[in-house]
């Protein structure tokens, strides 16, 4: 039985772009150099009157999962919610969502953590900054770096020279040229006193993919710590004067001048 099809047009035809349909069904649209928003009848929500100069959806806005609107009008960003009522006024130079409750805010140099109500829940200076998947967000200031969650809460204090995703729930921190690990809540997983870590970048590499190994050095040797263990976990003690990736469970090593092979097995208890 051929299944047979009607194609309509319940939307007209005579945008200049427009956005796929999304957060409860809403879609950015412009015309004549405008951007708005309309909902699945192809009613205007939000009016056709923002600048198409964004750097988030389609040049326009991004619609969180409670149907809040950044859009943004002469180089300023503001915040609507779905019918087109104002949040946020038109006057920060940047808006992101972080969660389904807050909002992270940029205006001269200062970023500021906001909820949908306009209320400040924190506020620091920044010169940059990034936010990871799960919305914590990393703030550099004079050349060094922090770490904040959705709230605006401190977890690591604006004082390291480094601070990068390892996992999704690890940091690699970097301060006065050593490296140690801390979690998304503040914990030192690993000390910072390590003069080298590389984490394995080639996903070829069958073991990094099993284990949360890395490669580290300390005092001239290297060795791998397994960075998911509580604590400190040598996997390999630190020992060797050179230690390379492992390839089906082997790894070559060089040890008093000498080079040869070591392998790793995962033992579960």
């Amino acid at each position: 039985m051929n299944t047979k099809y009607i194609c309509e047009n319940p939307i007209p035809i005579k945008y200049d772009d427009v956005g796929n349909f999304f957060g409860g069904g809403f879609a950015a649209v412009c015309l004549n150099g405008k951007w708005g928003v309309i909902d699945v009848e192809g009613k205007e929500v939000v009016p056709l009157k923002y600048d198409a100069t964004g750097i988030l959806i389609r040049g326009f806005a991004g619609l969180c999962s409670r149907g809040f609107v950044v859009v943004k009008c002469n180089d300023k960003c503001g915040l609507l919610d779905i019918a087109g009522k104002e949040v946020l006024p038109l006057m920060y130079d940047r808006i992101r969502f972080v969660s389904d409750n807050t909002v992270i805010v940029e205006l001269n140099g200062r970023l500021s953590f906001i909820n949908y109500n306009g209320e400040i829940l924190a506020s620091t200076e920044f010169e940059k900054s990034s936010i990871s998947y799960d919305g914590l967000t990393r703030v550099c200031l004079n050349n060094k770096w922090g770490l904040f969650d959705k709230s605006g809460i401190v977890i690591l204090p604006i004082k390291y020279d480094d601070i990068d995703l390892y996992t999704g729930n690890v940091f690699i921190v970097k301060l006065d040229g050593k490296y140690g690990f801390y979690d998304n809540t503040g914990k030192e997983i690993i000390p910072i006193k390590y003069d080298k870590v590389c984490p394995a970048s080639n996903e070829t590499l069958d073991l990094n993919r099993i284990h949360n190994l890395m490669r580290i050095k300390y005092k001239e040797k290297y060795g791998y710590i397994d960075t998911d263990s509580e604590g400190l976990n040598e996997v390999i003690p630190i020992k060797y004067d050179e230690i390379g990736y492992f390839y089906k469970g082997l790894a070559r090593v060089k040890l008093d001048g000498k080079w040869g092979f070591i392998s790793i097995k995962e033992i579960n208890p």
